[in-house]
């Protein structure tokens, strides 16, 4: 209960603070979780995160990965504690349906949607989980609508179930990485941490359970130290006398027994009728009241108790009496984890989640049976620690705490008094002082003190009691201070037992002396051995290695002398060989100096050859050139007078320019009639002058090569540089001025055929989705945001398959025009009244619009296309379309009004209709497609005003809201 309330100073697990404290910035983000503890419910808010927080959170991740947890379960495991925090973040508020009735609603703030994200469930589950409950039977299942307080309460049993279940799995996880893998036997030490009892002003259900268990630990600590050592005496024949103690067994009883406190309230909870905890209280009062350890308020003896209400009990626990309220224990007790909620979280694509919420699995058989309560839980546990520890050697440390300030060097001596008295510790003490303080087995004995007397060593062959005996008899040791049990020798005082310790271990340093002086005997005598056997290896391999010198020496030069003889007839050849070489050398030298002069000769009569083609073109070219250069600089001058006087006819403008047009005009003429007769001119002069050197058709035929020149380099550029085929391609090679209406006309002309061959190149199933596209671009271009996104994807028709199924021609039966299907999806329908949503299909056939439900096939309506009067979209990035009919009461099909559907595929949707419309020659004023942010819309015949609202955060599914008249979409 401490993960959703805390008291007053107290704070909430570890967990929490460290997790927000000392994750780093991209982890909070991931988890969505802010280090502000203000943010959430479920933290106290005048607790703080202490400094070690964030010191104690990278310990916690250390440890875990030592332990051996995956980092993929590390973040399972966070993701599962920040669920737990926005859980208590959602908040509960009451509202009416069309009937009037109040139903609980959580409250869609950002907490909800993370909840949905950390879990992966849907934000619906979430909220029907949360906000209903679900009753199976064997035959049917019943979902009834919780109050905010039970919704509430739910809430808070997932938190609470979600961290038990969680804090569970990691001590299993934890226990079996502990594990001993080994198949032999070894010794294991567990540690059992008990906080002690608890008494509070108002102690509740959670006290009653704890201070339950430690009753039974200090029943199991009554029998193993004070009860079992007594009758370990009285068993062993040793003279006793018995030391009386407090055996809490009848409290135990008074809790857990058959008719015992747990059963009654086990009782309460499985009763048909009106159960609360004034009828436990009561049932208590009738069935216990005579127990000497129960105390309340109906007794006589107790009436006038101003610690007890009518509302409480009181038990004589061995620590105290204790006053338990009774308010809360039938609701605690119960399993309050409804089953919807288990079915939820199982759904979930954590997989430590479903298998924490294992119990959710549809296919589990024990899915139906009552959940076991907290009492019989507790109670099953308790009785398997009782097994477990029975079953081992405990060993008990005590620890005192000296005040309730919590404070140093503060030392209240009634209340260690009161500790040590409820704890049992000075019975404890009076048995341990009247009998022996040491035991053990005859066995055990002998084997480790057998040394001591000559008699028992080194190995004693009679009964080991005898030994015994025989061996303590022989020590100097007063017979008061030991007696002889049936199977362990007991020693009562320390000092005894210290003395034999000391005993056997100068008796250990006589035998490590006699065993040290054998052992170095031996060892020297080895030594020697291998000392002798080396020598004779040392002096055999000294003779071996001297022979062996002496024969490698000769070997050695009996070669060198056999290698100075071969190396002298080896020289002798090579020097024959290279003057061969030589003479062979020369020769080649020879010819290749003959064909070289020969081939220099030719090369350079090729190259005078070639300078004399070169000039002659060089000259030629010059000659051209001066001729193009001196035509350039007559173009160049007309083009300078022709910019000059622009500039002049520009600079006048208004009312200068209107009145001096006409001098302007005449000014202009004479001055092209000076320029031409210029030109004429010069040409004259130039041609008197060169007539003798060239005749008079040369300067045309040098234009018009020129010209010639100057087109053909332009249609080569343009046929290097042409663009792709592609109609789409806007690219066009740049001219000069000169060509440039050519251009334009080539280019003109290009586009066309280029059209044209790609018209060529369609099949007839390509027209036909261009020219869909095309529609669709024609309809929503630049009007939707959403259009842009559908450019690239083509149009399907049936995403369903709706055509082919089987049952389609009996849905469609009677109309024939139905059976072709234009087009059909998958969508989800708002409801009219409350905004949700629902799967329903949607099919566009070639006479009507369909809608039928997605499991059975059943036809939910069928609408004549020439009832429709428009589809309504809004300019924004959605997936939402209304689809509008004309206003008819009396049909059944159009009474409830107008449609709200949302689909990834509506501008597909549009574009089918259009064309189908078309096709039917349905006649429409309009176009049927209409695209704003306001549009009036009619449900159940009443006119509301529907407007299209961004919301703040990005929503998955439309959300609508109705006030009075108007409805608000938020996209």
């Amino acid at each position: 209960s401490r993960v959703v309330d805390q008291s007053d100073g107290e704070r909430n697990f570890h967990i929490f603070y460290q997790l927000l404290a000392g994750a780093s910035e991209q982890v909070l983000e991931d988890l969505y979780l802010s280090d502000n503890i203000q943010d959430y419910n479920y933290l106290n808010p005048y607790s703080e995160p202490t400094e070690s927080d964030e010191y104690n959170f990278t310990e916690t991740l250390q440890a875990m990965e030592v332990v051996g947890f995956q980092s993929i379960e590390v973040r399972y495991v966070l993701q599962l504690i920040s669920t737990i925090l926005h859980v208590g973040n959602l908040e509960m508020h009451e509202v009416q349906d069309e009937t009037g009735n109040e139903l609980c609603e959580i409250v869609p703030n950002q907490d909800l949607q993370i909840v949905s994200r950390l879990t992966n469930c849907k934000i619906k589950q979430i909220q029907f989980a949360i906000t209903q409950r679900l009753v199976e039977t064997k035959h049917e299942q019943l979902t009834t609508s919780l109050t905010v307080g039970q919704a509430r309460y739910a809430r808070d049993a997932l938190a609470k179930a979600m961290y038990s279940r969680l804090f569970s799995w990691i001590v299993d996880k934890v226990n079996e990485s502990l594990t001993v893998k080994e198949s032999t036997a070894k010794k294991v030490m567990g540690v059992l941490d008990i906080y002690g009892f608890e008494i509070f002003q108002i102690n509740s259900f959670e006290q009653f359970i704890i201070n339950y268990c430690n009753e039974k630990l200090q029943q199991i600590f009554i029998e193993m130290t004070l009860k079992l050592e007594q009758e370990e005496y009285i068993n062993e024949g040793i003279p006793w006398t018995s030391v009386d103690y407090f055996n809490n067994k009848i409290i135990c009883d008074l809790i857990e027994k058959n008719n015992g406190i747990l059963s009654m309230l086990d009782e309460e909870c499985i009763r048909p009728g009106k159960v609360s905890d004034k009828t436990f209280l009561d049932k208590l009062n009738n069935r216990c009241s005579k127990h000497p350890h129960y105390q309340s308020k109906v007794m006589k003896e107790f009436s006038r108790d101003p610690s007890l209400d009518r509302e409480s009990f009181r038990l004589v626990h061995y620590a105290g009496s204790v006053t338990y309220n009774v308010n809360g224990f039938i609701d605690k007790n119960n399993d309050n984890l409804h089953r919807n909620i288990s079915q939820a979280m199982y759904t979930s694509g954590n997989p430590l989640l479903q298998f924490l919420f294992i119990e959710g699995n549809p296919k589990l058989s024990t899915r139906n049976k009552r959940p076991v309560t907290s009492g019989s839980q507790f109670k099953k546990s308790i009785a398997k620690l009782m097994v477990n520890l029975l079953a081992k050697t405990p060993n008990y440390i005590r620890c005192i705490k000296p005040n309730d300030k919590q404070i140093p060097s503060d030392f209240d001596v009634s209340i260690v008094r009161h500790q040590i008295q409820y704890l049992g510790l000075l019975e404890n003490v009076r048995v341990r002082r009247a009998g022996f303080a040491f035991r053990q087995t005859y066995g055990n004995i002998l084997y480790r003190y057998k040394m001591l007397s000559m008699a028992t060593w080194p190995r004693w062959e009679g009964d080991a009691k005898a030994g015994v005996q025989e061996m303590i008899e022989s020590l100097p040791i007063d017979p008061s201070k030991y007696a002889f049990g049936k199977t362990k020798l007991f020693i009562r005082n320390p000092r005894t037992l210290f003395n034999m310790e000391e005993w056997r271990q100068m008796r250990l340093d006589d035998l490590a002396t006699e065993i040290q002086a054998a052992f170095k005997g031996y060892y020297k005598r080895k030594w020697f051995l291998q000392l002798r056997r080396s020598q004779i290896s040392i002096s055999a391999n000294w003779r071996s290695y001297r022979q062996r010198t002496t024969f490698l020496s000769l070997r050695f030069a009996t070669m060198v002398v056999q290698r100075f003889c071969r190396g002298w007839k080896a020289r002798i050849v090579v020097k024959a060989m290279l003057y061969e070489k030589k003479c062979t050398w020369a020769q080649g030298i020879i010819t290749k100096f003959f064909y070289g002069w020969k081939a220099r000769k030719l090369y350079r009569a090729l190259k005078y050859e070639k300078l004399c083609t070169i000039a002659q073109g060089v000259i030629r070219k010059y000659y051209i050139g001066w001729q193009a250069r001196k035509l350039a600089r007559d173009l160049r001058e007309k083009k300078r007078r022709r910019l000059a006087a622009n500039v002049i006819r520009t600079y006048f403008s208004g009312w200068q320019a209107r009145k001096l047009a006409r001098a302007l005009r005449l000014e202009r003429k004479r001055n092209n009639a000076a320029t031409l007769i210029r030109a004429y001119f010069i040409g004259w002069k130039i041609r008197k002058i060169y007539r003798k050197k060239f005749p008079s058709i040369a300067a045309p035929k040098v234009y018009r090569f020129l010209r010639l020149a100057l087109n053909y380099q332009f249609l080569t550029t343009i046929i290097d540089e042409l663009p792709s085929e592609s109609p789409i391609e806007k690219s066009w090679p740049s001219c000069g001025p000169m060509f440039e209406e050519v251009s334009d006309q080539l280019q003109e002309m290009h586009h066309i055929w280029r059209c044209a061959r790609f018209r060529y190149r369609l099949t007839p199933v390509q027209r036909k989705i261009y020219s869909e596209k095309l529609l669709a671009s024609q309809l929503f271009n630049t009007k939707k945001e959403y259009y842009n996104k559908t450019v690239g994807v083509p149009f399907r028709g049936d995403y369903c398959g709706l055509g082919k199924h089987p049952l389609w021609k009996t849905v469609t039966k009677g109309y024939d025009k139905d059976k072709e299907v234009h087009w059909a999806d998958t969508v989800i329908k708002l409801h009219r009244a409350n905004g949700k949503g629902v799967p329903r299909i949607l099919a566009v056939t070639g006479a009507a619009i369909i809608i039928l439900d997605p499991k059975t096939l059943d036809l939910k309506y069928r609408i004549p296309l020439h009832e429709l009067t428009s589809l309504s979209f809004s300019p924004y990035n959605d997936t939402v379309c209304v689809i509008q009919f004309r206003v008819d009461k009396t049909l059944p099909h159009l009474k409830k009004g107008d449609f709200l559907i949302q689909t990834h595929h509506i501008i597909e949707l549009a574009t089918k209709v259009t064309l189908v419309l078309k096709e039917l020659s349905i006649p429409s004023d309009n176009c049927i497609v209409k695209i704003a942010n306001r549009f009036p819309i009619n449900f159940y015949g009443k006119c509301f005003n529907a407007t299209f609202v961004k919301a703040e955060q990005t929503l998955v599914d439309a959300v609508t809201k109705k006030k009075r008249s108007q409805l608000e979409i938020y996209i």
